[in-house]
């Protein structure tokens, strides 16, 4: 394994990954040492909340058996109650003589309903206010345990600082350096370079976590965004008529269901991730392959699909005159990218060391992504995306240190450092297996990491996301919203948060279905209608200067802030009237 390079991505994940876990260990134990917390005296209080918690468990399926027998009681006293009823008007209406065993029957009904009754009302109920006492007060002890254990490692908790992950990476990883900050200016600089200008984020996504940096002389930009699709729903209902037929002297009832459907539209949220590399390698080569699942085929399945694209490849050859299929029949079934333009480049690029370091990758089921990768190439841009990408949390959520349980934290902030270290490298994988790329380097552009308060659009989405959505809904939304931010004044850091959610109502369509019955009959369907709002909150986003918001900016500025600022890990976002 050396610092500088990597050779084949697939055999040196390990060795990197145990050399992050050890820092990432190392680490924690330092932040420890440093918050001087009482580990005993944690754990003794961990085993007094958990002792308190299971004893509130306890009782509440206590209570939920007593709140059981309660309503069986009660149901069968009124059961009782309705047999007394019944047959004392039925018989004080008649002038026929009561026989002794219903005056027996009745007698007991009676008396079952009163002992019931007082079963209830003596017995079941009492106990069922003396278990929700019990548990009320288990409870408010819990609470009062919970606040002391959380106390205990607060100090601790406030060590866990904005940045920690990126610092920890670079820490076991060199070769890829992050910047604080993209800016406007490096991004159009990217853009100009790298993509003819054009612009490398949809207007109509939302940024939710944005990244850019340096992988060796490579600037990159890893983007994680969300995007609305309307599409079409069927909603269905149904309705049972029924209608008499003559059959002889026999009058035959005749039943029937009728069913209609209506299409409605409905909005649904998906997520894009990619990783953009501005490369100067190959400037005329273009292509895409997509992910096909490769590496959970069984070797039986491998050779069926080489022999059939082998065939494919000589016919798609011969009408394809500046197509040339590689010798390598396994890569090229694989990586599956038969619509590259410029065969000579495509082949300087994808030399036979990155054929066979991209076969390892793809066939991989054990470590990476496998073959869930998709990979295109426009102008000088190359672009590396994956589904695995979608729910990962680029930016630090500090929330989640927040407990009182020392192992718990420890436990987490291991396992998401880890998570940080396993998404970021198997993202980059596919880069590293073209050895070509890391050989050349793209002097063009270097990110200017001065640069640092013109914030990009997809910045400040990203920076507005990391707080709670509560903030921007709108309060009859029930679906999750769409923060877009719009520029007011880039030079004071002003900008309009455009929130869109979905309030849903519930109609009903009358759909005319002729039954067999030879008449038409309205069928009800009732459907969600996602009715549209929309909310704009106006918020002043000042950029941090410092990459980690330590203890001492905290006692300089945090006790300075309103309860209208709110800290994320590049910002101060202040709320405006």
């Amino acid at each position: 394994m050396a610092d500088n390079i990597i050779f084949n991505p697939v055999k040196e994940y390990q060795n990197y990954k145990d050399k992050h876990l050890k820092i990432v260990n190392d680490y924690f134990e330092e932040l420890t040492k440093k918050s001087q917390i009482d580990l005993n005296q944690n754990k003794q209080q961990v085993a007094k909340i958990n002792q308190t918690n299971n004893r509130v468990i306890t009782h509440k399926k206590s209570l939920r058996k007593f709140k059981i027998l309660a309503k069986i009681t009660l149901i069968i006293a009124f059961l009782f109650l309705v047999v007394v009823i019944y047959f004392t008007v039925k018989f004080s209406s008649s002038a026929q003589t009561i026989a002794t065993w219903t005056i027996i029957f009745l007698t007991i009904s009676a008396i079952l309903f009163v002992g019931l009754l007082l079963v209830y009302l003596l017995e079941i109920r009492p106990k069922i206010k003396q278990v929700q006492t019990i548990i009320l007060n288990d409870q408010i002890k819990y609470d009062q345990q919970v606040e002391i254990g959380v106390n205990q490692v607060k100090d601790l908790i406030d060590l866990i600082g904005y940045g920690t992950k990126e610092k920890l990476f670079s820490q076991s990883f060199s070769l890829i350096k992050f910047n604080r900050f993209l800016g406007v200016k490096n991004l159009n600089r990217f853009q100009e370079t790298y993509l003819d200008s054009q612009q490398i984020y949809n207007d109509d996504f939302s940024c939710l976590n944005i990244k850019s940096g340096l992988v060796y002389h490579t600037p990159f930009l890893i983007n994680r965004s969300i995007y609305e699709q309307i599409e079409s729903k069927t909603y269905t209902g149904t309705l049972t008529i029924s209608w008499e037929e003559q059959d002889g002297d026999q009058t035959i009832t005749m039943t029937e269901i009728l069913t209609a459907s209506v299409v409605k539209p409905l909005p649904v949220n998906y997520y894009q991730s990619s990783l953009a590399l501005g490369i100067e390698i190959a400037p005329n080569l273009e292509f895409s392959r997509s992910s096909s699942n490769f590496h959970n085929l069984s070797e039986k399945e491998k050779t069926k699909k080489y022999q059939k694209t082998e065939k494919q490849l000589y016919k798609y050859a011969e009408r394809n005159l500046d197509f040339s299929p590689l010798a390598n029949t396994k890569f090229e079934t694989a990586f599956a990218a038969f619509n590259r333009k410029n065969d000579k480049e495509f082949r300087l690029m994808f030399t036979p060391l990155a054929q066979n370091n991209l076969m390892q990758l793809i066939e991989d089921n054990t470590y990476g992504f496998g073959d869930n990768f998709i990979m295109f190439k426009i102008s000088k841009a190359l672009f590396i995306s994956s589904s695995n990408l979608d729910h990962f949390e680029i930016n630090d959520n500090l929330l989640k240190y927040y407990t009182y349980d020392y192992n718990e934290i420890k436990n987490t902030f291991i396992k998401d450092n880890a998570n940080y270290f396993d998404q970021i490298y198997w993202l980059f994988a596919p880069f590293f297996a073209i050895p070509t790329l890391s050989n050349s380097s793209s002097e063009t552009i270097i990110f200017n990491n001065n640069q640092t308060f013109d914030l990009t659009v997809s910045e400040v989405e990203s920076q507005v996301w990391s707080l709670s959505k509560t903030l921007f809904d709108h309060e009859l939304v029930k679906t999750d919203s769409l923060l877009k931010a719009v520029v007011v004044d880039q030079k004071n850091h002003l900008y309009e948060i455009h929130s869109k959610g979905y309030d849903i109502v519930k109609r009903t369509d009358f759909i005319p279905v002729l039954g067999d019955d030879g008449w038409w009959h309205d069928v009800p369907v009732i459907w969600d209608d996602y009715v549209e709002y929309q909310k704009i909150t106006k918020i002043k986003l000042t950029p941090f200067k410092e990459f980690v918001i330590d203890d001492q900016w905290k006692q300089k500025f945090g006790s300075k802030l309103t309860d209208k600022q709110y800290i994320t890990d590049l910002a101060i976002i202040e709320f405006l009237d």
